[in-house]
């Protein structure tokens, strides 16, 4: 039994094994027993398709919808969501919106706003999720509609 080996982080555990990192101690990994695993699989747009690139319309207000999942076979806690914050896409969400756990194999939705100024297409928004003492990083795109020629051009 390889149980209980101090650890700090998955890399240190044997293989078949995982990291309790809010116990510090190396557990096996079963078919019913794993690691918390936080993912962000979409963002919805406006009219509820699902997908990494939405686009947006300039000068409008727009309200998204970020889809975060638990792959994993133990509810994350103390969740944290952060997104950069792009000046020129005047992104914001409520920080209560965010639930502080997510149970195995749940998915959550986290609504934000984007008001797109200026901004370059497609904008990169990275997101960053902390729970239950891990951490996990992605991008998704955000694309701006860019006006149709006018005539004077």
């Amino acid at each position: 039994e390889v149980s209980d080996i101090p650890c700090g982080k998955d890399g240190q555990c044997p293989t078949s094994h995982f990291c309790d990192v809010p116990n510090a101690v190396c557990v096996p990994a079963t078919d019913v027993d794993g690691a918390p695993d936080l993912d962000v699989v979409g963002v919805e747009d406006g009219a509820g398709a699902l997908q990494i690139d939405p686009f947006v319309v300039p000068g409008e207000e727009t309200t998204l919808t970020l889809h975060i999942e638990n792959r994993g076979k133990r509810a994350a806690f103390d969740v944290d969501l952060d997104l950069t914050q792009l000046v020129c896409m005047n992104l914001r969400f409520d920080e209560t919106d965010v639930p502080e756990t997510i149970d195995a194999g749940a998915t959550v939705e986290v609504p934000f706003v984007v008001d797109p100024d200026g901004c370059s297409t497609p904008s990169i928004q990275d997101w960053f999720l902390f729970y239950s003492g891990r951490a996990k990083r992605g991008t998704f795109n955000i694309n701006v509609e860019q006006a149709p020629p006018s005539e004077d051009d």
